[in-house]
């Protein structure tokens, strides 16, 4: 029964541990490849796991590398989309990773109307494979090259993204800034201009993982009295 529930939440505490780890990616392998290296292995791994999986420590442990991929893809873009993007188009960018991993969701419900769990499974693990291409010929974060010395790589990276490569001097500057702060995570989570964001967002996750619609789903469809509905989708 342990196994069961935690087959469920693996993949949330997998998401979790990811968000903590990312941090320290990027900053050693880049935001090019942080998802290179790792985001793409742990979706490729952890698919292909659940999907050939014969026991629950396999689900399980599937689960996990799949929600480690998760957590990856809802960091690592958002600061490079940051990095690299024009201010007044970092609003709407920003959404577009959290907005298609709605609709990748949303396909897979569909594609379930014809694919067992194990082959949705497999699909998915397939899919990454263009993903490797798509990754591989971006350009690498100018403000991670700039952090590491490679002022030539940073400036053929803003050649590329068609950016003007006197905002190198910019780049510097809030560099050097930054290391003469020196502020620790944990200070920079106390400051008024921080906290609050900080937990509105834990706030709203709570609620957004809270499981109560999945326990109590067949007693909400017969409340509302959509049985016919539900008995179209193959609900009941």
């Amino acid at each position: 029964m342990f196994l069961f529930f935690f087959s469920d939440s693996a993949h949330s505490f997998g998401a979790t541990v990811a968000c903590f780890l990312a941090g320290i990616l990027m900053s050693t392998l880049g935001r090019r490849g942080a998802t290179l290296y790792c985001t793409i292995p742990a979706y490729s791994l952890g698919y292909l796991i659940v999907g050939c999986s014969t026991s629950y420590i396999m689900l399980i442990g599937g689960r996990f590398l799949t929600g480690m991929g998760l957590g990856l893809t809802l960091t690592i873009p958002n600061v490079y989309l940051v990095e690299v993007t024009d201010p007044q188009f970092r609003g709407v960018l920003g959404v577009l990773p959290n907005l298609f991993c709605q609709l990748g969701i949303f396909a897979t419900y569909i594609s379930g109307q014809w694919l067992d769990w194990s082959q949705l499974a497999l699909v998915c693990a397939g899919l990454n494979l263009f993903f490797i291409p798509a990754v591989y010929y971006i350009p690498e974060s100018p403000h991670f090259l700039m952090a590491k010395g490679q002022e030539d790589k940073a400036e053929k990276a803003l050649e590329m993204l068609d950016i003007d490569t006197e905002i190198l001097v910019d780049i510097k500057r809030r560099q050097k800034e930054s290391l003469a702060e020196n502020q620790s995570v944990m200070s920079q989570l106390r400051s008024s201009a921080n906290v609050l964001p900080f937990l509105s967002g834990v706030l709203l996750m709570t609620f957004f993982q809270v499981p109560i619609f999945s326990f109590n789903i067949v007693q909400l469809f017969n409340y509302v009295q959509v049985s016919n509905f539900v008995k179209l989708l193959n609900f009941g």
